[in-house]
């Protein structure tokens, strides 16, 4: 068995952080991820559990290809639990493909940052295992580096992604406040309109009421 670990710093909220992993794929970065699909998905004691099967084409040497055979594309399964409330986000994988010679799991969190809410702490740690195969411990070796190469790229993917969840936060909050100003204009158009024609009815009141009173002309008063 090799196992590989990595931490990386987001410079990004939590929340923003966690959108991005919903929304990582498809991604240019990282396109050998080329479907996610849902198996299941359901909220237990405010955390957020779900489940996906997920489709990939990964680059292997021709020499492991020879070895472990050939798979236009491999299948894992997932299961993640969001915890909006600790602020935490776990994830655990595991290939569904190749399991009579391959083992590969991940673990993997993204937890707010203690010490800034501004940041986003992302761990992971991968489990290979090749066996019942010639030269194990060289496949495990090629594997590991292949799945290093992919998590340079998952972090670049997931990069992508918040700032463009950050572009379209800006395009939002600046709608809304073209449409608060618009907003603020027309009230503000309809008060002087509401006060003008408040003050016509009032002044055409008071020169119904003087007219009413006014005595006609020639008329001794009584």
């Amino acid at each position: 068995m090799k196992i590989w670990t990595t931490d990386v710093t987001f410079d990004s909220p939590w929340e923003t952080v966690a959108q991005a992993v919903w929304r990582k794929y498809p991604n240019k970065f990282n396109p050998c991820v080329v479907a996610t699909d849902v198996v299941d998905r359901y909220v237990e004691k405010g955390i957020l559990h779900s489940e996906r099967v997920v489709t990939s084409k990964f680059p292997v040497p021709g020499w492991v290809e020879a070895i472990i055979g050939t798979h236009s594309a491999a299948f894992s399964h997932e299961i993640s639990q969001v915890d909006p409330k600790k602020r935490s986000f776990s994830m655990q994988v595991k290939n569904l493909s190749l399991g009579a010679c391959l083992e590969l799991r991940e673990r993997l969190t993204y937890d707010a940052d203690q010490n800034d809410s501004n940041k986003t702490h992302f761990h992971m740690e991968q489990y290979v295992t090749v066996f019942g195969v010639p030269l194990s411990s060289y496949l495990e070796d090629s594997l590991v580096e292949t799945v290093r190469n992919n998590s340079v790229k998952g972090k670049l993917a997931i990069e992508n992604v918040i700032q463009l969840i950050e572009t379209e936060v800006d395009h939002w909050k600046r709608e809304v406040e073209t449409l608060t100003k618009e907003t603020e204009r027309c009230l503000e158009t309809l008060s002087l309109s509401v006060r003008d024609t408040v003050d016509s009815w009032a002044v055409v009141a008071a020169e119904e009421l003087r007219t009413e009173n006014t005595p006609p002309p020639g008329s001794e008063p009584s």
